[in-house]
C-alpha cells in the first residue's frame, strides 16, 4: 500500500491500520477517524504492534503518510518493520508475472446526509462480510453477460513490455481484461450489452429515419460509455483531500497503481454512468450549437495525411504527437476494445472502422501510420526511431503545404518540453515549406487533477500560425536574421499598449518553461523567412543553434524581472545585455524563481542551464547546485536552520532539485574556484552568510575583499534578489542573514533619483513597499 490514509481533510481524518494477526498469516484492519487523530495519546498501549515497528506518536503521520511502499520495494507488517524491505521491485514484477499478485478490499467510503440539511459528506469504514462477498464474481457469471455482447470479454493482448508509457505489462497484466477487477469486468459487460439494446430498440422503431436516429444514438453512447469507463478500472486512484476517484487517465500512461478504488456504477456523482450521461450531453449539445449555421456539413475521417487528395484548404490545423511524450494509439485501444463490442455490427460503416482489433499503428514496410518516437515499433532501435518520427513530420507536413490555398493557413498547436521534439516540428516546418508568420500562447491545460499533484507540466500550448514561403525568398543570413529576431521579441507594439512582446507575456503570468516556449513563436518569424539561414564564414545556422540564441534572450530577460534587476531590465528595454552575472548564478536565480525548492522536470533545468551556457553535470557535479530526485539524501548534514517543516514529495531521477544555501555550506571550499573556473557569485554570497551565521566576522571581511566584491555590479542586486526570493519562500532565516551581511557589509543602501535629485535610499526598500502596496 501506498498509503493508509484515506482521508486528510482536517475534521474527516481516516486511515487504516494494519494488524498482524496472532499467527502471522496476514494482517487485519483497524479503522482510524477524526476522534483518535484528535487526541493519539497512549498509542502503543492501544496497539502495541508498533513499537514493534518503531512507530511513535511523533512519525505516526509519516509512518501513516508511506504505507508499506517505499521506491526500493514493500515492507511486511506480518514478519518485518518500516524500510525493511521483504520484496524488491524487481521481486514484485517476477511475482506478477507468475500471476501472484492479487486484490484485497481495505475499507469502504458511503455518501451520507448530514443531519438537517441536504449536504452530504463521506463516511469510511471497515468492509462487511457481506460486501466481501460481493466483491466475488464467479467465472460463468461474466461469460453469461459476455455471450450476448460480440468478441466477448476483452481478451486483446496489451502492448508488449518496453512500450511507451506502459509500466503494468511489466508486472504480469496481460491483457486488457485485466485492467478490472471481476464485478468491474460484469458491470461494464451489463452496460455494453443494454447499450446494444437500446440501439436496437431504435433501429427497429416505428421512426421515418430510423437507421440514421440508431447510428447518432450509438456514437453517443460509445462517448458516454468511454467516460464512464476512465472511473472503472482497477487503475483509478482515490484521492485523500478531495475524497474522490480520480479517472484513469490522470496521466498519459498506464503506471502500476498498488492502492485504487473501485467505484460504485450507479453512484449519482458527477462522474460514473450518471455524469457521463450529463456531460456527454453538455459536449453534443455544444458541438450541435456551433455547427448549427455551418455552411458545410462537419466530415470527420480518420485516415492518413499522405492519403492522395485533390482537395484543396483555406486552413489546416494540427496539432501533432509530441515525439515520444504520449503512446496515443496504445491508450486508445483501451476505449477502442470496449467501442469495437458496443457498435460494432452496428452499421457498414462502424464495421468497415472496427475490424482490426486494435486502433491503427505504425507499418515499418508502408512507412505510414502513428507518428511518435517508440522504439518498440522499430525493434528496440532508439535512433530508427527518431529517424522515422523526424522523417515521417516532415513528410506530413509537406503534404499539408501541397494541399494548401496559397493564401491558406496553417496552423500548429504544440505544448512540449523537450528540445528535441521543438527541433524536429521547427526543421519540419522549414522544409516543408512554411514561414511562421504569427504564434501566441493559449491555456489549454486543465489546473486542476493529478497535474498538480507534484508534477511539473505545461499550462500553455503554443499556437503557430504559418503561411507559405514564396518559392523565390532568398537565403538568409546569421547577423540580419538575428537582428530581426531581437527586433521581433523586444520592439514596442502599440498594439500591446507600447510593450514589446515579452513584457506583454510576462504582465500576463506566463512563466518557466511556458514563458520559454511561447517566447519561440516570435522568433521564429525571422528564422523561418527564409529556406536556410547562412554563416558568413561559412556553413549554416542550424536550428538547434537558432533555439540557443532564442533561449539565451528570453532567460536574460527572465533574470531582470527578478527584483534588484528590474532597474538593468529598464535601462536595456528588457534586452538584459547589461545583466554581467556568471552563468552559475544566473542558473540559480532563474530556477529558484521559477521551481522554488521543489522537484523540477530534468528537461526544463536541461534546458535552463543550456541557455545559461552550462550542463546539468556541470551543475550537479562541479558547483553541486542541483540534486538529481527531490528529497534530501541520507547522509547529506541537515541543520536546524533548514526552513520548511513539510516533506519534500517523492521524486524521481527524472527531475532535479535545487539546493539550499544550508545545504551546501559544508563545503570548505565554497566560493572558492574548482576546474580552473571562477566562482560563481551565489557560492561567494552563501559563503558569507556561512561565516556570518558562525559569527566569524573577520573571516567575511576578508573573504569579501579577497573577492573584489565591493567592486562587483551584480552583487547588490543578487542581494536584493536572494532576500526577496527568501521572503517569498518563507526562509526567515535566510532573509534574516542577507539583510545582516548587507548592513555589516555596508551594502545597506543605494542611490536612487528622485525629482531631479540623488537621494540614498535602503536597497530593500522597493521589494517591501511594492508588497505592501499588493497586499
Amino acid at each position: 500500500m501506498k498509503t493508509f490514509w484515506l482521508c486528510k481533510k482536517k475534521g474527516r481524518r481516516a486511515a487504516i491500520l494494519p494488524v498482524p494477526k496472532q499467527d502471522r498469516s496476514g494482517v487485519e484492519f483497524r479503522l482510524l477517524d477524526e476522534a483518535f487523530f484528535t487526541n493519539p495519546k497512549n498509542l502503543d498501549e492501544i496497539y502495541p504492534h508498533l513499537k514493534e515497528w518503531e512507530v511513535t506518536t511523533d512519525n505516526f503521520q509519516e509512518f501513516l503518510n508511506k504505507g508499506t511502499m517505499t521506491r526500493a520495494g514493500v515492507w511486511s507488517p506480518c514478519t518485518g518493520r518500516p524500510r525493511m524491505v521483504a520484496l524488491t521491485m524487481d521481486d514484485l514484477r517476477n511475482q506478477g508475472q507468475r500471476g501472484l499478485l492479487g486484490t484485497q478490499m481495505t475499507a469502504v467510503v458511503v455518501e451520507a446526509t448530514a443531519p438537517k440539511g441536504k449536504k452530504t459528506f463521506k463516511r469510511y469504514r471497515l468492509p462487511t462480510e457481506q460486501e466481501l462477498k460481493a466483491a466475488e464474481v464467479e467465472n460463468e457469471d461474466l461469460e453469461s453477460v459476455f455471450a450476448e455482447i460480440p468478441l466477448g470479454i476483452p481478451d486483446e493482448p496489451l502492448p508488449p513490455v518496453g512500450t511507451l508509457g506502459f509500466r503494468i505489462p511489466r508486472y504480469g497484466f496481460k491483457k486488457w481484461r485485466d485492467m478490472f477487477t471481476p464485478r468491474q469486468l460484469l458491470s461494464l459487460g451489463v452496460f455494453v450489452k443494454h447499450s446494444r439494446k437500446a440501439i436496437d430498440e431504435l433501429k427497429q422503431g416505428p421512426m421515418a429515419d430510423k437507421e440514421k436516429i440508431s447510428e447518432a444514438l450509438a456514437a453517443a453512447l460509445v462517448i458516454l460509455f468511454g467516460r464512464f469507463v476512465c472511473y472503472m478500472s482497477s487503475f483509478c486512484l482515490w484521492e485523500q483531500q478531495a475524497g474522490e476517484v480520480k479517472n484513469l487517465f490522470a496521466r498519459y500512461a498506464f503506471p502500476i497503481v498498488w492502492d485504487f478504488c473501485e467505484a460504485n456504477p450507479l453512484s449519482s456523482s458527477d462522474r460514473y454512468y450518471v455524469g457521463a450521461i450529463e456531460f456527454a450531453s453538455k459536449a453534443l449539445q455544444s458541438c450541435l450549437h456551433a455547427t448549427a449555421n455551418a455552411h458545410k456539413r462537419p466530415i470527420v475521417r480518420c485516415e492518413s495525411s499522405l492519403a492522395n487528395k485533390q482537395i484543396r484548404y483555406d486552413m489546416i490545423l494540427t496539432d501533432p504527437p509530441y515525439y515520444d511524450a504520449i503512446p496515443y494509439s496504445d491508450l486508445m485501444d483501451f476505449f477502442y476494445v470496449w467501442q469495437r463490442r458496443i457498435i460494432f455490427d452496428r452499421t457498414e460503416e462502424f464495421s468497415v472502422n472496427y475490424q482490426s482489433a486494435a486502433a491503427p499503428k505504425w507499418d515499418d514496410t508502408t512507412k505510414d501510420g502513428e507518428l511518435i518516437e517508440d522504439e518498440s515499433r522499430h525493434h528496440g532501435d532508439k535512433v530508427k526511431a527518431r529517424k522515422a518520427y523526424e522523417e515521417g513530420m516532415t513528410t506530413a507536413f509537406k503534404r499539408c503545404c501541397e494541399a494548401l490555398e496559397d493564401s491558406g493557413r496553417f496552423i500548429v498547436v504544440f505544448a512540449n518540453k523537450d528540445v528535441s521534439a521543438w527541433e524536429a516540428l521547427v526543421s519540419a516546418m522549414i522544409t516543408a515549406g512554411f514561414t511562421v508568420t504569427a504564434s501566441w500562447p493559449i491555456q489549454t491545460e486543465m489546473p486542476s487533477g493529478l497535474r498538480i499533484f507534484k508534477r511539473a507540466s505545461l499550462a500553455s500550448s503554443v499556437w503557430i500560425v504559418c503561411r507559405k514561403r514564396k518559392q523565390n525568398t532568398p537565403v538568409g543570413w546569421e547577423e540580419e536574421v538575428l537582428n530581426c529576431m531581437r527586433e521581433k521579441l523586444f520592439a514596442p507594439r502599440e498594439t500591446l499598449g507600447g510593450r514589446n512582446i515579452l513584457q506583454y507575456y510576462f504582465d500576463l503570468g506566463i512563466r518557466g518553461p511556458d514563458f520559454l516556449w511561447a517566447a519561440l513563436g516570435p522568433a521564429l518569424t525571422a528564422y523561418t523567412a527564409h529556406p536556410f539561414v547562412k554563416k558568413p564564414e561559412g556553413g549554416y545556422v542550424t536550428v538547434p543553434e537558432f533555439l540557443v540564441e532564442v533561449r539565451k534572450l528570453v532567460l536574460q530577460f527572465s533574470l531582470g524581472e527578478l527584483p534588484g534587476f528590474r532597474h538593468i531590465q529598464q535601462e536595456t528595454q528588457g534586452r538584459g545585455e547589461g545583466l554581467a552575472i556568471d552563468p552559475v548564478t544566473q542558473y540559480y536565480l532563474l530556477h529558484r524563481a521559477y521551481f522554488g525548492f521543489d522537484p523540477a522536470p530534468a528537461g526544463a533545468c536541461i534546458l535552463y542551464a543550456n541557455a545559461c551556457g552550462k550542463s546539468e553535470t556541470e551543475l550537479k557535479l562541479l558547483w553541486n547546485i542541483i540534486e538529481q530526485g527531490g528529497q534530501t539524501k541520507r547522509g547529506r548534514p541537515r541543520t536546524e536552520d533548514m526552513e520548511g517543516a513539510e516533506e519534500t514529495g517523492a521524486s524521481k531521477g527524472n527531475e532535479y532539485r535545487l539546493l539550499k544555501w544550508q545545504e551546501r555550506v559544508q563545503q570548505e571550499d565554497l566560493g572558492e574556484s574548482r576546474a580552473k573556473l571562477p566562482a560563481p557569485l551565489i557560492d561567494r554570497l552563501q559563503r558569507l552568510m556561512h561565516l556570518f551565521q558562525k559569527n566569524r566576522a573577520g573571516e567575511v571581511q576578508q573573504s569579501f575583499d579577497r573577492w573584489g566584491l565591493k567592486d562587483e555590479l551584480a552583487f547588490p542586486p543578487l542581494l536584493q534578489a536572494i532576500r526577496e526570493l527568501a521572503v517569498r519562500d518563507r526562509q526567515d532565516t535566510e532573509k534574516q542573514l542577507v539583510e545582516a551581511l548587507a548592513s555589516y557589509l555596508k551594502l545597506n543602501k543605494r542611490q536612487v533619483i528622485v525629482g531631479n535629485k540623488i537621494m540614498e535610499a535602503s536597497l530593500f526598500e522597493d521589494n517591501d513597499t511594492a508588497r505592501e502596496e499588493k497586499g
